[in-house]
């Protein structure tokens, strides 16, 4: 089977064209996965496998993904019990399908990991934040948002994945030009920055969001009140005066602004 894909692959490369093979087609040519003598030993070999990957590419690359893949289930099959490690199994094994292309097998994946994993559990935040990305780059804005939104409402998780949360409910918002849904969410957003570089961001989406909405001038008010409060901390000379200076000159709200005016609004 392997040495099929791989004739068809070279067939297809020298007519000018590329064909990659399904995970389908080359987990039919992997073996099968052998248990190993602990859930922790299980992990490993699965781990080791996807580490290898580095530095291979074509057929080869796609082969030991394929390896990993299976590995990764295999800890799931052999150890069910184990849900906490299940669900990083289940979580790593979409990161490896997701990375080559196959949406749809790491949609499964990343769904295994929420029906085991725990709440409060950090894999069952994140698997929800790559199934929102999944959607949102089908376009199924609503369950992308709705994906953001029980990673945001994750509790006893890092701060940080509920603010990617806020975040993406935020920019997706923005991007189907829902802007008044996109300013809540960067207040809320904002509410719950990790310090001023992040309200710096959120609230520069706030802004962007009132230029959606036609509000000129409160757009304008609101950034200079942005300005205005940062200014000091932005010219300390520290680090985070430093990160600071840099998200302010990154804000995309100015240009916007900007673009408002030399279009006559």
């Amino acid at each position: 089977m392997v040495r099929r894909i791989l004739i068809a692959v070279a067939v297809a490369a020298f007519s000018g064209l590329w064909v990659t093979p399904s995970m389908a087609q080359t987990r039919e040519a992997t073996k099968e996965v052998e248990k190993a003598e602990s859930v922790e030993a299980q992990m490993a070999v699965a781990r080791q496998l996807k580490s290898d990957v580095r530095g291979l590419k074509g057929i080869a690359r796609l082969e030991q993904m394929a390896a990993a893949a299976d590995a990764f289930q295999a800890v799931a099959r052999y150890w069910p019990k184990e849900k906490e490690v299940v669900a990083e199994a289940c979580f790593r094994r979409g990161e490896v399908l997701r990375s080559i292309g196959e949406a749809g097998a790491a949609r499964g994946a990343f769904e295994e990991v929420v029906a085991v994993g725990q709440k409060g559990g950090e894999f069952r935040v994140r698997a929800y934040l790559e199934l929102g990305h999944l959607c949102r780059r089908a376009f199924e804005h609503q369950d992308a948002l709705a994906y953001y939104k029980k990673a945001r409402e994750c509790k006893k998780v890092s701060l940080r994945y509920n603010n990617d949360g806020r975040e993406w409910i935020t920019r997706l918002s923005l991007d189907i030009f829902a802007w008044k849904e996109a300013r809540l969410a960067a207040q809320d957003w904002e509410k719950h920055a990790e310090g001023p570089v992040e309200e710096v961001k959120a609230r520069d989406h706030q802004i962007l969001a009132l230029l959606g909405a036609g509000d000129w001038r409160k757009a304008e008010k609101e950034l200079e009140k942005l300005r205005k409060s940062m200014r000091r901390m932005a010219s300390a000379p520290t680090r985070e005066g430093g990160q600071l200076k840099k998200a302010l000159a990154e804000m995309k709200a100015p240009k916007a602004i900007e673009l408002a005016r030399t279009n006559g609004r």
